[in-house]
């Protein structure tokens, strides 16, 4: 319980969150000690709680689960009720605990689950003998029955026989008060006898295991050096692929430099002459400039003194 409860923030996980609560709520079942009022409170919230979560988001085995619970629970607290004398709460306890067990049925019957669907139709007949209503109990069990039959599910034959031949027992009918109980008997000698036969199956998977595990190991020491050589011719083949594709990449980037400086030298060399071009032009260009500053200069000397010549004459 205690490592269920330190369990954080699981309600972001709806059906996880569900599950908990039903684990919580059996350990409850399980360990409640005297029937306090405390236990029984903590019990009842946790079932209420894990319920209103299953139908919200849908969980309809979880919400059928924890339904059977509850009425269980309910009718196990109505019938204490009703021995201290309080009628009233006893009737509506054992109302609320077949309106549960009743959804519980019908939701595993929507869904297939036919041996937890009898499982809560024992509960029923439970709370059936606790109320005194043998004549419905008479009326119901027969239909159960006819669902158990051709099935191995023994640890609910075993409850369900043992608690008709209670009743008929009760009734005076001693004879098949007993055959039923042998029939219970009967039942849980081979829920047993299929308990034990898994069990030695399973013991004998282990003897069979510890032995293939021996052969396995040799054999995977064996295949351990395989793999080993394996690995180095494979590496060692990987490092001459490796050279191998280097040696081509450097190649080919070499190749593509070589054509890259040929197409860059072509390109240098036409522009080149397209500058060689350029300057004889500007040359030109100069000169001829250069000389109409100077027919200029020479048109201004001649229309000066002769004494201020000396100036445009040094330019």
């Amino acid at each position: 319980m205690t490592i269920l409860e330190e369990l954080e923030n699981t309600k972001k996980y709806p059906e996880l969150h569900v599950k908990k609560l039903g684990r919580m709520a059996a350990i409850y079942r399980q360990d409640i000690v005297a029937f306090s009022d405390v236990d029984n409170d903590s019990l009842l919230n946790i079932l209420n709680e894990g319920i209103r979560l299953a139908k919200h988001y849908g969980i309809f085995t979880e919400e059928a689960s924890l339904r059977n619970e509850l009425g269980y629970k309910q009718s196990e607290m109505a019938d204490r009720a009703g021995n201290a004398g309080d009628l009233v709460t006893e009737a509506q306890l054992f109302s609320k605990a077949e309106r549960n067990l009743k959804m519980a049925a019908d939701i595993f019957r929507s869904v297939g689950d036919t041996e937890n669907e009898l499982w809560v139709m024992r509960n029923i007949l439970i709370t059936k003998i606790w109320k005194g209503e043998i004549d419905a109990f008479n009326e119901l069990y027969p239909q159960i029955l006819e669902k158990l039959e051709g099935n191995e599910w023994y640890q609910l034959q075993a409850g369900i026989y043992r608690l008709i031949g209670n009743v008929k027992t009760a009734e005076g009918d001693t004879i098949n008060g007993y055959s039923w109980s042998e029939l219970a008997h009967a039942s849980t000698s081979d829920f047993h006898a299929k308990k034990n036969t898994t069990q030695m199956a399973a013991f004998t998977n282990i003897h069979d295991t510890e032995r293939f595990k021996k052969e396995a190991i040799e054999k995977q020491a064996a295949l351990d050096l395989q793999r080993y050589e394996l690995n180095q011719y494979v590496f060692f083949s990987i490092i001459l692929l490796l050279l191998l594709l280097l040696g081509a990449i450097i190649l080919f980037r070499e190749r593509r430099l070589k054509l890259k400086l040929n197409r860059n030298v072509k390109e240098l060399n036409v522009l080149n002459k397209k500058y060689e071009m350029l300057i004889v032009e500007s040359n030109h260009r100069i000169k001829n400039n250069l000389q109409m500053i100077i027919s200029m200069l020479e048109f201004t000397k001649k229309g000066i003194e002769h004494s201020r010549t000396d100036i445009i004459q040094s330019i």
